[in-house]
């Protein structure tokens, strides 16, 4: 874990949904070893949720920017919009 959030930005929705399925792969041995008492650094669970709660975050705003880019498109073709109602 270390990669920050403009780091997290540059990547692709897919390479953002496979590191989510390694965080939640290693969130589920730290929990395991936290209830086994072999695991030393308890902050690292902590920080595993606040990584994904960064790529969720991340893959939010790539979709509305997604929705926003293709309501442009529709503003562009000269049709005129208010609220997101054609009127």
């Amino acid at each position: 874990m270390g990669k920050r959030t403009n780091e997290l930005r540059k990547l692709s929705e897919q390479d953002l949904m496979n590191r989510l399925e390694e965080l939640r792969v290693d969130l589920l041995k730290r929990k395991a070893e936290a209830r086994l008492g072999t695991l030393k650094n308890t902050s690292s669970i902590r920080n595993a949720r606040k990584e994904m709660a960064r790529i969720y975050t991340i893959l939010s705003e790539k979709k509305r920017n997604e929705k926003k880019n293709n309501f442009l498109q529709y503003d562009l073709i000269g049709k005129k919009y208010k609220n997101n109602k054609l009127f």
